[in-house]
């Protein structure tokens, strides 16, 4: 029963991650309608399709959460890619508003009692979206109270975003603004530079 209890946490948490990037990607989507894409939101229905309105149990079938959860997870990924890409098109100067809004939301779910960079690596791990539980595996290059640095043993984001006709870079812009979000009042911040990513304590 505890095993069955702790699978069922592990996939709650990513189903967790998922809703959260989706409504990120829907905002933006509807922000791109704002400034004028047509119907964007259908569009990205139709091109990325989207995930079925309901809590973890109405739309994850228990037996076999983890095939549910996969084809969310791609599904989620694609969406936030192709409205990002597709708003920053439309009008580069939309970048700035991106990331305030992925800054805003991460505010909002906020994490205090952040002692050590252990503590703020498992805040990203909570509510980064990096594929599925166990699909990528950071390596650690430096691991201290004040500063931890790795990189991930797979790059599960370029060929999503290039495929809608964009850079990962604009995924890194969005996830630091984010990650910044959520350890805004901890005193850590993170950075990515170039394949590295870092969380440090604040000078």
């Amino acid at each position: 029963m505890k095993e069955n209890s702790s699978a069922k946490s592990k996939w709650l948490s990513q189903f967790n991650r998922i809703v959260l990037l989706d409504s990120i990607a829907t905002e933006i989507a509807v922000f791109g309608e704002k400034i004028g894409l047509k119907d964007f939101v259908q569009v990205m229905d139709m091109n990325c399709g989207a995930l079925p309105a309901g809590s973890f149990e109405q739309v994850v079938d228990l037996d076999c959460p983890e095939q549910f959860l996969a084809m969310y997870t791609q599904i989620v990924h694609n969406r936030f890619a192709f409205a990002a890409i597709n708003v920053n098109n439309a009008n580069p100067q939309t970048m700035k508003i991106m990331e305030d809004y992925c800054r805003n939301v991460a505010t909002a779910n906020e994490i205090c009692g952040v002692n050590n960079c252990a503590q703020a690596m498992q805040v990203f791990d909570a509510y980064v979206l990096n594929g599925m539980p166990g699909e990528n595996v950071h390596v650690f290059e430096e691991k201290t109270q004040l500063r931890f640095v790795w990189q991930d043993e797979k790059d599960l984001h370029s060929a999503v975003w290039q495929k809608f006709g964009g850079s990962v870079e604009l995924y890194r812009r969005l996830l630091q603004a984010f990650v910044n979000g959520l350890l805004n009042r901890c005193g850590f911040s993170f950075k990515i530079d170039g394949e590295k990513f870092i969380i440090s304590a604040d000078a």
